[in-house]
């Protein structure tokens, strides 16, 4: 829960740095892991080898958030949250990103059965969804090098290489704070075509 409340939290930000709906990307950031299993990326990792090894096919978070909200508990969510939480995986070659939009539950429904496959899918539908998926990295980066002093992977007197301190800042809320600023920096001015798309789908 911490890390999904520091997602949002990043998220909003950023959105209403940029004049986006802060509600849309509230309700994908909220949603966003809500399929995730304990352990992280390694349960996530051991629980596909399991119903692979089972026939079931192998198991992704995000699309098993999508069903949890779509299909298990029916919250009668809108497409465009839906897809934020489909498409939120980071990636690491993702250093810009663009929405692709479309307008119909075809498409949307043969985006999760390439998820559900393991195709790299299309980015997120919306500006909302783009803002979700660079905050989620956002948040990992200070929060996994906190995680690594508290657990003693990482001794707690160990600074950080001075290349990276000089570049991303020390603590936590350094690094997240340098690198909102970053993504602020270099973002694309959101046009009027877009903000006119965003209210008619």
């Amino acid at each position: 829960m911490i890390h999904v409340q520091l997602v949002s939290k990043i998220a909003r930000t950023i959105g209403r740095s940029l004049r986006l709906n802060e509600d849309l990307i509230e309700a994908i950031a909220l949603g966003h892991d809500i399929g995730h299993i304990p352990y992280g990326h390694f349960g996530e990792r051991r629980l596909s080898d399991l119903c692979s090894k089972y026939a079931i096919g192998p198991f992704y978070h995000n699309v098993q958030s999508v069903r949890s909200l779509d299909r298990i508990e029916d919250c009668d969510l809108t497409m465009q949250v839906l897809d934020g939480i489909l498409c939120h995986n980071g990636e690491s070659d993702d250093i810009r990103i663009s929405p692709q939009p479309y307008r119909n539950w075809e498409e949307f429904d043969r985006k999760v059965g390439d998820s559900s496959r393991g195709i790299r899918i299309q980015p997120p539908m919306t500006l909302e969804g783009c803002v979700v998926k660079f905050a989620e990295t956002i948040a990992f980066i200070g929060r996994d090098l906190q995680d690594a002093h508290e657990v003693g992977l990482i001794d707690t007197g160990t600074p950080l290489p001075k290349e990276c301190a000089e570049v991303l800042g020390d603590t936590n809320s350094e690094i997240i704070d340098t690198l909102i600023y970053d993504l602020l920096e270099n973002s694309d001015t959101v046009d009027e075509q877009y903000l006119s798309y965003s209210d008619r789908v």
